[in-house]
């Protein structure tokens, strides 16, 4: 079947849009169907071709719109459900935290605390004595903890007074060189 391409171009605007007549469909699948196709056609008569091979598609069984109706219903029940996981539940545990923070501040700021004063002053001088070793035992204890850092800056003190060292030598070896670069420098000045 041969077609001028006016013609070609104006039957698949209309099929694409959606306002080709059955007739005009008919012809373009005929047309495609022929095998003598216009170059640069090719996907179009793929198109077609498919849809020729594809006349005996068997129609929906009964109930099919049902199914997909209530499978989509189905995955809406699951992301709701993964909505309470991903959002609630999450809340829910941070009002847990905070409940229970609350609640151990509560407690143990309504501990009875010792008196700040008292009437006897060698009980005062005894409580100062016991607080004064606890803090001085809390202390010692810090500072055993600290240690570590002190060796790790000994050893920083240590490797900078080396590389010192190594400095001044190589300074002193190079000064011997500086007669010559001084020299270099003024025959260079010469030329």
């Amino acid at each position: 079947m041969i077609m001028k391409e006016e013609e070609l171009k104006r039957l698949l605007s209309e099929y694409y849009d959606g306002t080709a007549s059955e007739s005009d469909e008919q012809e373009l699948r005929e047309y495609f169907a022929s095998g003598d196709v216009m170059p640069g056609y090719e996907t179009e008569q793929e198109i077609f071709s498919y849809y020729l091979s594809g006349d005996n598609i068997p129609e929906p069984e009964e109930g099919f719109e049902e199914r997909i109706i209530s499978a989509v219903h189905a995955h809406a029940a699951k992301e709701n459900a993964h909505l309470f996981r991903r959002v609630l539940l999450p809340s829910l545990s941070a009002a847990a935290g905070i409940l229970i923070i609350t609640g151990l501040f509560l407690f143990l700021n309504s501990r009875k605390e010792p008196a700040d004063t008292f009437n006897d002053p060698k009980l005062a001088y005894a409580e100062t004595l016991r607080i004064l070793v606890d803090v001085s035992s809390k202390m010692n204890h810090a500072k055993s903890a600290l240690q570590p850092i002190g060796k790790m800056d000994d050893i920083r003190v240590r490797s900078l007074n080396t590389i010192n060292r190594s400095t001044a030598l190589i300074g002193k070896n190079l000064k011997p060189l500086e007669y010559l670069s001084g020299t270099s420098d003024a025959g260079n000045d010469k030329q």
